[in-house]
């Protein structure tokens, strides 16, 4: 659904544009909202408009309303079968009560959603997939992913994409994706298997921008992107350059041309052939051949360049602990 067809289809259930807008993005942004969150969003100051909205939502069994803590605010918990329908996400997990640590996690990333208006957001795995297979003509094989056992279907071995539901925006002209990593305790090891899921994605991409965000400014992070980014590229450099020797060579023989193979490249061929039988590589082999399939031609990687933002966020979230997020 575009998202004009997701704020109709909320409007009408006697909500305002405005409101429809507002629960399109919790829905899809972690299920769970505050009432400051709401006045931000609308732009307004809390008066009785505000209580009548959030008061209409619980009556109405769209949302439960509780508290963390007697002494602070209330949480929403937006729920309603019939609006995730509406928006064709029945199997939505923000559905899902959550944990404390989860809450505070997904109030986190509304934060960050509420703090940029002004940017394309997208938060289901079928927006995403949309997103750089459409418009950044990106092979479906680099997103990252999982193998699930078996999906609503019944189909065994299902790929899903973006498993993670961290939040992605496109700003600037020409468009570069922004992808949201929420840092809780600023450890070291969760951003690189993060960096790590991303790296096909963004060897595809000519710019993109990785934005951590948390409770804390993690400035240590910003090294870790950079150190990563430097051994990665040397990495790949190294790699692309076997790649494309061993990818023209087997398509070579693959079309029954081996004698073209010189009897000194055999041995190098057999050897990389032997390293890089793995479904990664015949992955890559199957796009090089997409793009690249004539014997003889020369891959032409896309120049990538990445980089990092790194931001704390202006709440406290006391009502979680001193840890929010983490336990």
């Amino acid at each position: 659904m575009t998202p004009e067809a997701r704020i109709d289809a909320v409007a009408a259930f006697g909500f305002t544009p405005r409101q429809a807008r507002f629960l399109v993005t919790v829905t899809l942004h972690g299920g769970y909202c505050l009432r400051r969150q709401y006045e931000a969003f609308a732009g307004i100051r809390y008066g009785k408009n505000v209580r009548a909205f959030l008061d209409r939502l619980v009556a109405i069994g769209l949302a439960d309303r509780f508290r963390i803590r007697a002494d602070r605010g209330h949480v929403y918990h937006i729920h309603g079968r019939s609006l995730y329908n509406a928006l064709g996400q029945e199997d939505n997990r923000n559905r899902r009560p959550a944990s404390p640590a989860q809450i505070a996690r997904k109030l986190m990333l509304l934060d960050i959603v509420i703090g940029r208006p002004d940017v394309s957001w997208y938060a289901t795995e079928q927006d995403k997939v949309d997103l750089f297979v459409r418009q950044f003509h990106v092979p479906l094989d680099v997103l990252p992913r999982r193998m699930a056992d078996h999906d609503v279907t019944g189909d065994s071995r299902t790929a899903r994409y973006f498993v993670e539901k961290r939040p992605i925006y496109v700003t600037g002209e020409p468009p570069v994706p922004h992808f949201v990593y929420l840092a809780t305790d600023g450890s070291r090891d969760g951003f690189v298997a993060f960096l790590r899921d991303h790296v096909r994605l963004f060897e595809q991409l000519p710019r993109w921008t990785v934005v951590v965000v948390g409770p804390s400014r993690w400035t240590s992070l910003a090294a870790v992107f950079e150190h990563w980014v430097a051994s990665s590229s040397t990495a790949a450099s190294a790699l692309s350059q076997d790649l494309r020797w061993y990818f023209e060579r087997r398509s070579i023989v693959e079309q029954g041309n081996l004698a073209q193979v010189p009897v000194s490249d055999l041995r190098r061929f057999r050897q990389l052939q032997q390293e890089l039988s793995t479904h990664d590589h015949e992955s890559r082999y199957t796009t090089w051949l997409a793009s690249h399939g004539v014997a003889g031609a020369s891959a032409s990687p896309v120049r990538s360049v990445g980089s990092v933002l790194v931001e704390a966020l202006p709440f406290a979230y006391q009502q979680f602990g001193s840890l929010p997020g983490v336990a």
